[in-house]
């Protein structure tokens, strides 16, 4: 895949100005498939510009690829007031702080990825009273700080759990965040964290088979227990289709309401960015 295909630029807010960079958040988003980017005016708590890029998802390539959009990338050269970069879909683990040990990390990461262990990214979730540590290829570790050396770094699992611990649902609510060939669930029952896994699937059937599986875990009823949707799910694709097969209780989400946004990126999904919208607010 040549770099540049499959590109998504969503601009911008006619006020948006690169040449006032330094008024700016710059909220970066890498995924074993995906590099995204968007710019908040912190003046008035806009985004203004949004673009995206599918990558190769062979691992010697997508460095490659990720550097090529970096070093081609006018606006990325740019000063911002702030910098930060999301981790999504590596993996990663969430350990209770009354057990965690730091000494422990790599022999706990070993137990759920087949892939070499390179660079832990530990982040705190006072929330939950939890350690989430994250393997990070380093590859990907050294690419960003070599081009972002003073961007606050966050594991999107952390984004996703501190958000949704805010909502203040009244009852056992499950989120639901879909990606490419993978899906992430958490579960919450009044902001206290019940399950929080990450999926991989190849078809509807996997997809439907390990949420159904959850709800059986925590003995979830079906028809009244809510699920919210994020990421790539729309009302027409064949997922939400089956979910909705099953599941009565089914919602999309929104994106967050702490901040505006121009018109072309009102025009998107809602439930599409949030993890990346919501990225500021926990770097």
């Amino acid at each position: 895949m040549e770099t540049g295909e499959n590109k998504t630029i969503i601009l911008e807010s006619k006020d948006f100005n690169i040449n006032i960079s330094e008024q700016y958040h710059l909220s970066i988003r890498i995924s074993l498939s995906n590099f995204s980017f968007c710019i908040l005016n912190t003046n008035n708590l806009q985004y203004e510009y949004l673009e995206e890029y599918w990558l190769n998802e062979k691992e010697k390539s997508r460095n490659q690829e990720l550097i090529s959009i970096i070093n081609n990338n006018q606006i990325l050269k740019k000063n911002f007031s702030s910098i930060s970069v999301s981790y999504k879909d590596f993996p990663n683990t969430l350990i209770p702080n009354k057990v965690y040990d730091k000494h422990l990390n790599n022999d706990i990461l070993k137990l759920n990825t087949q892939t070499n262990i390179e660079n832990i990214l530990i982040n705190n979730i006072k929330s939950q009273d939890a350690k989430l540590i994250c393997n990070i290829p380093n590859k990907i570790s050294q690419t960003i700080k070599t081009y972002f050396p003073e961007a606050k770094e966050v594991i999107e699992q952390k984004i996703l759990i501190n958000q949704y611990s805010k909502f203040n649902q009244k009852e056992t609510t499950v989120y639901l965040n879909i990606c490419k060939k993978k899906f992430i669930i958490t579960i919450l029952n009044k902001g206290k964290l019940l399950l929080n896994n990450t999926f991989d699937y190849q078809n509807n059937e996997d997809f439907l088979y390990y949420i159904l599986f959850c709800f059986e875990q925590l003995d979830l009823s079906t028809e009244k227990t809510k699920i919210i949707l994020h990421g790539l799910i729309t009302e027409s694709d064949e997922k939400f289709k089956i979910i909705y097969k099953y599941i009565r209780n089914v919602t999309f989400g929104e994106r967050p309401k702490q901040f505006n946004y121009s018109k072309n990126i009102e025009q998107t999904e809602g439930q599409k960015y949030f993890g990346l919208f919501s990225q500021v607010l926990c770097a």
